[in-house]
């Protein structure tokens, strides 16, 4: 296990402990409401779509070589122009 994963544990752990402390059953519904909460966000930003830079470099890369393909068969290719008129 690495310093990070064992970090994580002890703050679980401790968190455990801290709500064992509790003997307040409107303190502990108040927890379990924020703690459900914060979980709820924590997974609204997980699960936002992103693109890696490896995704947008091999874009990149594909389109790069499609352009040289179409030159080196003499095809002509559209231009942002025509594509945004197309749009």
């Amino acid at each position: 296990m690495n310093t990070s994963a064992i970090n994580l544990q002890a703050e679980k752990m401790a968190l455990i402990d801290l709500i064992n402390s509790v003997n307040s059953a409107s303190v502990i519904e108040s927890l379990k409401r924020s703690f459900e909460r914060i979980l709820a966000t924590a997974r609204d930003k997980d699960s936002e779509e992103y693109i890696s830079k490896d995704e947008i470099l091999d874009g990149i890369r594909i389109s790069l070589m499609e352009v040289k393909k179409s030159r080196e068969k003499g095809l002509k290719l559209m231009d942002a122009r025509q594509l945004l008129n197309e749009l």
